[in-house]
């Protein structure tokens, strides 16, 4: 089993060292926890905002890097941090992952919202991260909020082998509704893909905006294991058992537990799907 945190929090705008500090304070909840991951929400770092963002603009040498190397390395966890992201002169909205051992790999959002394009640039590509924790090899995804909303995209790293793809949110939705939301296709996005989905969304004020809250886990089966329907700063906790789910996805026996993306028909879907 893999200990993992999700951290529901408010991340003030345009102050980063508050909200390092309030980063840390959960980093070291998920240590005492024996988690060996933790996801923050969109733009984490930062704090959301789609205006200025040359103002809230890092790169992946920046000093905030830095210290969250430093708290990775000291509690030896993985971290999934939110930012803006200057990259070749472009601005992105990025989910950073920084190892104990100081290697840093990002994911540029893909789809982004419809005023965002106004201000960022698109990523272009769907990586899969892979660790070794506790003797297993752990493959995961990132889809940042408006992501989640194309099967596509999940599928596509879901066939990269992963075995959890996390989902940091920045919705002004209020958490009981997010969640609701969020059940209506989460639920079929892991379920299909047997993949856990893990979806943690900012809360409270950040100076411009009020973020809803609202944490939730789904398993392999697309059930909702875990979940908090609050609008407060919370911890939320979770195991998964990448055993278990290697088993359900070679599993031949039985059509009732079926790993359905091996069966997939290709050379049928190519014709409607680049329309």
């Amino acid at each position: 089993m893999i200990k993992i945190s999700l951290a529901q929090m408010c991340s003030k705008y345009n102050d980063v060292n508050y909200n390092l500090n309030k980063m840390n304070e959960f980093i070291l909840q998920a240590k005492r926890n024996g988690s060996s991951i933790i996801c923050f929400p969109e733009l984490s770092t930062c704090g959301y905002s789609r205006d200025n963002v040359q103002v809230l603009a890092e790169s992946l040498n920046s000093d905030t890097i830095n210290r969250l190397k430093k708290q990775s390395r000291d509690n030896q966890i993985i971290i999934l941090a939110g930012m803006v992201e200057n990259y070749k002169h472009d601005y992105y909205i990025t989910h950073a992952v920084i190892y104990p051992n100081g290697k840093v790999q990002r994911y540029h959002k893909v789809h982004l919202g419809r005023f965002e394009r106004k201000q960022f640039k698109a990523g272009d590509d769907l990586p899969v991260f892979e660790i070794d924790i506790n003797n297993q090899q752990l493959i995961f995804g990132i889809s940042i909020c408006n992501d989640s909303h194309f099967p596509e995209a999940m599928m596509a790293v879901a066939l990269q082998g992963a075995h959890i793809i996390f989902c940091p949110h920045a919705s002004l939705i209020d958490a009981k509704k997010r969640i609701d939301l969020w059940q209506k296709y989460m639920s079929a996005r892991a379920y299909d893909n047997r993949v856990y989905i893990a979806a943690v969304n900012m809360c409270g004020h950040n100076g411009e905006k009020y973020f809803g809250g609202g944490t939730a886990i789904w398993n392999p089966m697309g059930d909702m294991i875990n979940y908090y329907d609050k609008g407060h700063e919370k911890s939320t906790h979770f195991e998964i058992d990448i055993l278990e789910l290697e088993k359900l996805k070679n599993n031949k026996a039985s059509m009732k537990n079926h790993y359905y993306l091996k069966d997939r028909k290709t050379e049928v879907y190519k014709k409607y799907l680049d329309r």
